[in-house]
C-alpha cells in the first residue's frame, strides 16, 4: 500500500452530505448518514469498508490489504477491518498523532513530536522503526517495507529489501514528498523532479525523461503516477489492468493515491475519479459523491473524506463551543440541528462552516443579544462561512468605532474576512448601518440567500458593503427599509468604494422588490468613492421593481461616474418610484431601464433643452453620462435618433 492521505482543503463552497458504509456480502456500498465523514466502497470481506458510525472528525485515512486506519481531529487513531497480525489494534495511549498510513499488513502513525509508531505484521522488519529516527514529517507503507521523510528533507526506509526498495539512493536530499509502492519507493524533490528505486519488473521505477513540476506521487505494485502542478497526471509502468490509462481530459487534480493496480484522484471541485483494476468495484465512485477533501485506496477498496463534522448540540452545547474546539488551520463543518438558538457566535479566523439542518429549520434568534448574531473578524478563509441558517431579530449590532459609537450589522458583522454566506435567510434584523449585514474590507460570496424585512436607521437595510469586492448571487431582497431616521438609501444593498481601485461588487440573478427609503436609492445605492478607493457596481440579470424612495430614485442611485455603475444581461429596473435610476449608468446587453431616458434635463419633457445637452456633449464619453441617451458611453447619432423619437411629454 502506501503513505497517509494528505488532507487538503479546497475552494469548493457546497460540501456534500456525509456518508457511511453499508455492508453487503463481500462488497460495500454507501448510504446517507448524518455523522461519519469517511466514505468507503469496494472490497469489504473483513469489514475494511465498514466505517465506524461515530467517525465524524477524520482528517487522514489510509488503506492496507484488508484493514483501514483513520486519524481524528483530536489526534487519536481508529483502525478497523482485519486484525490477523494486530494491524488494527491501536496501541494503548496513542495520542497527539498528526498523520497515519497503512502498509499491507501493518499500520503507522507520526506523533506531534516527530516520533513514529508502527504495529502489525513485522515479519520483514517493517515495524522495526530505525533507532533514533526523529523529525518525521511524512510516512508511507509498502507491502513489507516502510518509509519516513524527515523534516530535513532526507528519507529513511526499513523492512523488506528483496528488490532494493529500502535502499535509499546515496546523496538523496531536498525531498518534499514520498510514497511507497508494493515493492518500489519514490521521492519528490524540491525542484519538482522524481526519484524512484526498488522493483522495476514492468518499468514502474523508470521515471519518464523530463518529468518536472511534480507535487504528488501515487505508487502501486507495478505502476507509478505523478501529479504535476498544473493538475495533470503522468503514468508509467505496468498497464495490465488499465492502471496507466489516465482518463482522457482529466485535469484540475490536487491529490492522488495508488494501490495495487488502481488509482484515485481528488479534483479541486471536490469530486473523485478512479481507474485501473475494478475487481471489487473499487473504481465505482458513488453517484453524486462530492465535497471531498481527501482520498485514499486499499487493496480492492477506495475511500474519500468529507469535512470533519462537529454536531451541535449533541457533541457541543453551543455553536461557539464547537468553533472554539476547532483548531486553526484545520477545516471542519459545524452541523447545527434543527431548532431555535438564542446565542451569538464568532468564527475567530477558524476555517469552519456553520451549517444548519433541513430547509431553513435551524434558526438563530438574536432577541436579547448585545452584539451581532454572527461575526467574521479574524481574516477567515474563503472556505469558511455560513450555510442553510436563518438569522433573525438581531438588533444590537456591533460597535464599529468606540470613539464614535454606532452599531452595524444586526445579524452579521464582517471585517477583513473572506468567509461565504450560502442559502441563508436574514429576517427582521436592525442596525444603524447594514440592518442585516455590515461588511468592511471583505471578499463577498453571498449566494442563494434571502433578506426579508430588515431595517437600517441609516444606510443599507440588507447589506452594507464598505470597500469590498465579490458577488451577491441568486438572492432575494424583499421588503427591506433604510434611512428610517436619516437621509440614507440602499434598502437592499449599499456599496461604498472597493478593496482595490476599480474593484467590483457584482449582483447577479438577484430580485429586489418592495424596498423603502426616505431619501436616496431605495433598492440600491452605490457610492464610487473616487477620493478613497474607487469601486464599480455591476448589476447582471437582476430584477429591480416596486421599490420606493420619498425623494430620489426608487431603483438605483449612483453617486459616481458612468462606468462605476454597469447594468448588463437581462437586468430590468422598472416600476420603481419616484423614478428608476438617479445618476449616470452604463448599459450592456439587453438591460433595460423604464425611465424617460431622453429627458436629459429631468423636467418631464423631451424638447430643445434636452437636444442642447446632447449636442454640447457630442462625441464625448463623459463621466457624468450627460447627453448619452442609450447609456453606451458615446454621444452620437444614435442618441439623437432616440431623443427625437421620444419628443414631447414623457409618458
Amino acid at each position: 500500500m502506501r503513505r497517509q492521505t494528505m488532507y487538503r482543503v479546497h475552494t469548493t463552497r457546497s460540501l456534500a452530505a456525509t456518508h457511511v458504509a453499508a455492508l453487503t456480502m463481500g462488497l460495500a456500498t454507501f448510504a446517507a448518514a448524518d455523522s461519519p465523514n469517511v466514505v468507503c466502497w469496494g472490497r469489504n470481506d473483513t469489514g475494511q469498508c465498514a466505517v465506524p458510525l461515530d467517525l465524524n472528525t477524520a482528517i487522514d485515512i489510509g488503506g492496507g490489504w484488508k484493514h483501514t486506519i483513520a486519524l481524528r481531529l483530536d489526534g487519536t487513531v481508529r483502525c478497523w477491518g482485519s486484525n490477523e497480525f494486530g494491524q488494527s489494534a491501536v496501541p494503548t495511549g496513542l495520542a497527539s498523532i498528526v498523520s497515519v498510513a497503512a502498509g499491507w499488513e501493518h499500520s503507522m502513525a507520526v506523533n506531534a513530536d516527530g516520533t513514529l509508531w508502527c504495529w502489525g505484521n513485522n515479519g520483514e522488519g517493517q515495524c522495526d522503526v530505525l533507532p533514533g529516527l526523529v523529525g518525521v514529517a511524512r510516512i508511507a507503507g509498502g507491502h513489507y517495507h516502510s518509509m519516513a521523510l524527515r523534516s530535513t528533507g532526507t528519507v529513511a526506509c526499513w523492512g523488506s529489501n528483496g528488490y532494493g526498495q529500502r535502499t535509499v539512493p546515496a546523496g538523496l536530499s531536498g525531498v518534499v514528498g514520498i510514497d511507497a509502492g508494493g515493492y518500489h519507493s519514490g521521492a519528490i524533490k524540491s525542484d519538482g523532479t522524481v526519484t524512484c528505486w526498488g522493483r522495476n519488473l514492468e518499468g514502474q521505477r523508470t521515471v519518464p525523461t523530463g518529468l518536472t513540476s511534480v507535487i504528488d506521487l501515487g505508487l502501486g505494485v507495478f505502476h507509478s503516477v505523478a501529479l504535476r502542478s498544473d493538475g495533470t497526471l503522468v503514468c508509467w509502468g505496468g498497464n495490465a489492468n488499465g492502471q496507466c490509462n489516465v482518463p482522457s481530459g482529466l485535469s484540475g487534480v490536487i491529490s492522488i493515491f495508488s494501490a495495487s493496480s488502481s488509482t484515485i484522484a481528488l479534483k479541486a471541485d471536490g469530486t473523485a475519479v478512479c481507474w485501473g483494476e475494478n475487481s471489487f468495484g473499487e473504481n465505482n465512485v458513488p453517484p453524486g459523491l462530492a465535497g471531498l477533501v481527501g482520498v485514499s485506496k486499499g487493496d480492492g477498496f477506495s475511500m474519500a473524506l468529507t469535512a470533519p463534522t462537529r454536531l451541535v448540540p449533541s457533541h457541543y452545547p453551543t455553536i461557539q463551543a464547537a468553533i472554539d474546539a476547532s483548531p486553526l488551520g484545520s477545516f471542519s463543518v459545524i452541523q447545527v440541528a434543527a431548532g431555535i438558538y438564542n446565542a451569538s457566535f464568532a468564527l475567530n479566523g477558524k476555517n469552519v462552516v456553520v451549517r444548519g439542518t433541513g430547509a431553513h429549520a435551524t434558526i438563530i434568534d438574536g432577541t436579547g443579544l448585545t452584539t451581532s448574531i454572527a461575526r467574521f473578524t479574524g481574516g477567515e478563509p474563503a472556505t469558511a462561512g455560513l450555510e442553510n441558517l436563518v438569522l433573525r431579530n438581531g438588533i444590537a449590532g456591533t460597535i464599529v468605532n468606540p470613539n464614535s459609537p454606532f452599531a452595524a450589522g444586526g445579524a452579521l458583522y464582517a471585517l477583513s474576512s473572506n468567509a461565504f454566506i450560502h442559502n441563508c435567510r436574514f429576517e427582521s434584523n436592525r442596525a444603524r448601518y447594514g440592518g442585516a449585514a455590515y461588511c468592511f474590507n471583505c471578499t463577498l460570496d453571498i449566494a442563494d440567500c434571502a433578506f426579508i424585512d430588515n431595517t437600517s436607521l441609516g444606510d443599507a437595510g440588507g447589506i452594507e458593503a464598505f470597500r469590498c469586492a465579490g458577488s451577491v448571487t441568486n438572492t432575494l431582497f424583499d421588503g427591506n427599509r433604510s434611512g428610517t431616521k436619516s437621509q440614507a438609501g440602499g434598502s437592499a444593498i449599499k456599496t461604498v468604494g472597493a478593496m482595490t481601485v476599480n474593484g467590483t461588487v457584482t449582483l447577479d440573478g438577484c430580485t429586489i422588490q418592495d424596498g423603502l427609503c426616505i431619501v436616496g436609492g431605495a433598492a440600491i445605492e452605490h457610492y464610487e468613492d473616487v477620493e478613497g478607493v474607487a469601486g464599480v457596481l455591476r448589476i447582471h440579470n437582476c430584477s429591480i421593481s416596486n421599490n420606493h424612495s420619498g425623494y430620489d430614485a426608487g431603483g438605483i442611485y449612483n453617486i459616481g461616474r458612468m462606468q462605476a455603475c454597469i447594468l448588463s444581461g437581462s437586468t430590468s429596473v422598472c416600476s420603481n418610484t419616484e423614478y428608476n435610476i438617479d445618476g449616470p449608468y452604463y448599459l450592456e446587453g439587453d438591460a433595460q431601464v423604464c425611465d424617460c431616458v431622453a429627458d436629459l434635463t429631468h423636467d418631464g419633457f423631451v424638447n430643445a433643452a434636452d437636444l442642447g445637452v446632447l449636442l454640447n456633449a457630442w462625441g464625448l464619453t463623459l463621466p457624468s453620462g450627460a447627453g448619452d441617451v442609450n447609456h453606451n458611453g458615446v454621444v452620437d447619432a444614435e442618441d439623437i435618433t432616440l431623443l427625437l423619437s421620444a419628443w414631447g411629454a414623457c409618458s
